[in-house]
This record gives C-alpha cells, sequence and structure tokens, in this order.
C-alpha cells in the first residue's frame, strides 16, 4: 500500500524522496528530520534538502527551533491543487494534439490497430456506444472474457446477439445466450471465408467479429507478436455485411429494422 501511495505522488509530480518524505509526514502529523528520516527511509544527507523543496512547493511548513519540526500541509488541499494542475496539463495536450490534425477530406475506411490497449479500448468503446445493436460472431469465445462487463450492461439498453461458429463452443461462462447460425447463414460466413471478406484466420483464436448499430465493425485476429484489429468505418460495407446476414436470419440483431 505504502509503494502505491509513493508511486502516485510521483505521478503527481513528487520526486521519490519527496514522495516519501510527505507520506511520512502525514503519518507522523510533526516531525523532525531526523524522524522522517527514520520512518521514510530517505537519507540522512538528503532529508534536509528534501524537506526545504517540499517547503518552497507549499507542501510543508516549517516550525523553527532546536530541533526544528516539520508539518505536512492538509494531503486534500496538496493533492487537489495537484489534480488540477494535471487536468490543465492534460486540457490543453489534447488541445494541442487536436491541433495537429491535418484534415484530408477522406477519411480511411480501414485501418488497423495493433496495441492490447488501444484495440481493448476501442472493442469496449464499440459495444458502450452502440445504440441499436450489437452482432459478434466467434470461433473461441474466451476471446470475449474480457469484455463480459460491457457486453453484459449492452444488453441491458439495447439488442445483443453473439453467434459461435464453433459447435463445440457453447459460450458458457459468457453473459448472454449464445446464438447458433442457422444453415444458410453457416453457408455465408463460410463464403465470407473464400472470398477472403474475413479470412478463416480471422475468426480464430482469440479473434471475432463485431458489429455496432450496422454503421462499423471490427476484425479481431492474432498475429505474429499479438493481435490486430481491423476497424472498418465504411458503413456501407457493413451495412451490405450485416444485411446479408440478417436476411439468412432475421432472429440475429435487431432484424430488418435497424434504421
Amino acid at each position: 500500500m505504502q509503494n502505491e501511495v509513493h508511486e502516485s505522488l510521483v505521478m503527481l509530480g513528487f520526486t521519490e524522496y519527496e514522495a516519501k518524505a510527505y507520506a511520512a509526514l502525514v503519518g507522523l502529523g510533526m516531525g523532525t528530520a531526523r524522524e522522517v528520516h527514520d520512518i521514510s527511509g530517505v537519507p540522512h544527507g538528503r532529508i534536509y534538502s528534501v524537506l526545504k523543496a517540499l517547503s518552497g512547493k507549499g507542501y510543508v511548513t516549517v516550525q523553527k527551533g532546536s530541533p526544528t519540526y516539520f508539518r505536512a500541509e492538509d494531503p486534500e488541499f496538496v493533492i487537489g491543487g495537484l489534480k488540477a494542475k494535471l487536468n490543465e496539463k492534460v486540457d490543453r495536450s489534447l488541445a494541442h494534439l487536436k491541433s495537429l490534425r491535418i484534415e484530408t477530406g477522406h477519411p480511411l475506411p480501414f485501418w488497423s490497430i495493433h496495441s492490447e490497449w488501444g484495440i481493448n479500448r476501442r472493442i469496449r468503446s464499440m459495444i458502450e456506444n452502440a445504440r441499436k445493436e450489437v452482432i459478434i460472431f466467434f470461433m473461441d469465445s474466451s476471446s470475449l472474457f474480457p469484455f463480459t462487463k460491457e457486453i453484459r450492461e449492452a444488453e441491458k439498453r439495447i439488442r445483443v446477439s453473439v453467434i459461435s461458429l464453433n459447435e463445440g463452443d457453447t459460450g458458457a461462462g459468457l453473459p448472454v445466450e449464445v446464438q447458433i447460425p442457422n444453415e444458410r447463414l453457416q453457408e455465408y460466413m463460410n463464403k465470407m471465408k473464400e472470398c477472403h471478406v474475413v479470412r478463416a484466420d480471422h475468426l480464430s483464436h482469440p479473434g471475432f467479429l463485431l458489429f455496432a448499430d450496422g454503421k462499423e465493425s471490427l476484425i479481431l485476429e492474432e498475429a505474429s507478436g499479438g493481435n490486430v484489429a481491423t476497424v472498418i468505418m465504411a458503413p456501407e460495407l457493413t451495412f451490405m455485411m450485416r444485411s446479408f446476414i440478417v436476411a439468412f436470419d432475421p432472429q440475429i440483431g435487431c432484424g430488418h429494422d435497424i434504421f
């Protein structure tokens, strides 16, 4: 727990020694440099300069005397001020980054995400922001386990269809009822693979195919070195694929009533 506190303070701009000294002082309430040194583990040769730096930042008050005593300012005041400054920096950074964007007028209909954090964030965003339906095809249900919370919440407000393309995987452990495609839909999905719209390895472990509101889709596939997500931002293509799926099995998603 103590290490987590120190790490959090460092993230807010404290040096490692400042974080240890400030945390020790908060625990003490008031103490001498020696007492802070004993509790915090900050080297004796550095403790005075560290406390002086904290005082200069307004995080510590000093009571002169023999010996000199130090008192930590209220953590709510200190951390609250740092949080406000951090939020300002974040807002400025976002504004600056947005200003760097070059408007081409031609957004790419296909793009790839390679980082695990980026992939998970995109998938969660698509599920959370869907307003009418989410459709997911999978070969291995374990690929959906990281998103069970989002799927469960989405099912409370919209239509969620999760379909297994693997007869041996019924999706045990998923928070929704898993559908098995009818024969016509299974044949269509096989043709999609044959035509390389969806390659066989796209739907291998740990991959799946996700549709959100018939406007955006995502293919998660396993590649050397990690997973890759291909996002399809072409509403016409996504709508076309979804239309064929619903034509073969109207029980999937919102059926023909998506718009």
